[in-house]
């Protein structure tokens, strides 16, 4: 009876889920911290290229907060965030990703964020611990029961640590014993 028709009203919503990529949030830092080792590494290569060719502003953070306030108004009910949050992987942007991204709860609270390459850049970027510690501190894959459990999102980083010049995701069968 009524029960019944409440809960087809309920699925009968039409369901809203934002997907955006490639915000490469930037520090105004002039330059990352400065060590021998960086000279040859692809985050110097990134800093390079971001300097030279595409301008420190290329990314400018307001464009992803007018992102929010869009997705917010416009009664989204989820949003994916896939990859490229930052641009170099410094503390920096990650602090002031996390920043902007949580300064609305409600939202943060319905986002699945997955790291692309410039998040992570290579095996040993201290990017992947400052992913997990300021935007997404489980382990991939991930599969995110969202809106009320009427949607799955399985999230997957593909990232792939590559050398300089390089920038290359791969994918592969699930864990051992996990079945999506």
């Amino acid at each position: 009876g009524m029960e019944r028709e409440r809960r087809f009203h309920r699925m009968d919503k039409m369901i809203r889920i934002a997907h955006i990529s490639d915000v490469h949030v930037t520090s105004h830092r002039p330059a990352p911290p400065f060590r021998l080792s960086f000279l040859g590494s692809k985050r110097f290569l990134g800093w390079l290229n971001m300097r030279l060719f595409r301008g420190a502003d290329k990314y400018p953070s307001h464009v992803l907060e007018a992102s929010l306030r869009d997705m917010r108004s416009l009664g989204v009910d989820h949003v994916v965030l896939s990859g490229d949050v930052t641009n170099l992987a410094v503390e920096e942007e990650f602090v002031k990703a996390a920043h902007i991204l949580k300064a609305d709860t409600d939202l943060w609270g319905r986002m699945t964020i997955v790291p692309g390459n410039h998040d992570i850049y290579t095996g040993g970027c201290p990017g992947r611990g400052l992913f997990r510690s300021h935007l997404n501190p489980e382990p991939f894959p991930q599969l995110h029961s969202v809106c009320g459990g009427r949607v799955r999102i399985l999230a997957v980083n593909s990232g792939i640590p590559q050398p300089p010049f390089v920038s290359a995701g791969g994918g592969g069968a699930p864990p051992s014993g996990r079945h999506w």
